[in-house]
């Protein structure tokens, strides 16, 4: 059965993904300090 949750995980990897997408307008405002978003993703 653990085969079957294998393509679980991989959906979850995509929806965060996703969300990134939709936080685009907030990462602009990060434009000044893009450190500080690669610190937040981290």
């Amino acid at each position: 059965h653990g085969r079957h949750r294998l393509p679980r995980p991989i959906v979850v990897h995509i929806l965060p993904r996703q969300q990134e997408r939709a936080e685009q307008p907030h990462r602009a405002s990060s434009r000044k300090h893009p450190e500080r978003t690669l610190d937040r993703h981290s």
